[in-house]
């Protein structure tokens, strides 16, 4: 198995941790910078970590972009509240899976 460094190296495999969020301000700064703190022990993968907020009314998103600031490997989705009871939605015909109409990625700054 080939090592790759974490630190800066484009060509390191990409581990993705996905944060699925609703009214998490108290909670997304500490959860966050514990997973990034973890990168240091993981030298095979560089890591990722993508919040996909439902639009918040508690600031979420807020403190996640400021965080996308200090964490080039911070990502932020957002959308329109859409939880497991929403049943109604379209699905995919090949994967059966939720359409994810109006979501937006939110690019690091």
């Amino acid at each position: 198995m080939q090592q790759h460094s974490s630190q800066n190296n484009e060509s390191a495999l990409k581990a993705c941790v996905v944060l699925p969020t609703y009214n998490e301000a108290e909670n997304i700064e500490s959860i966050t910078k514990a997973i990034f703190a973890m990168q240091s022990n993981i030298d095979t993968h560089q890591l990722y970590v993508i919040v996909v907020d439902d639009n918040s009314p508690d600031g979420t998103q807020e403190i996640v972009k400021k965080q996308m600031q200090k964490h080039p490997y911070l990502r932020l989705v957002t959308g329109n509240k859409v939880g497991l009871g929403d049943n109604d939605r379209e699905t995919d015909s090949e994967t059966r899976m939720p359409k994810a109409e109006g979501w937006q990625s939110t690019p690091a700054v």
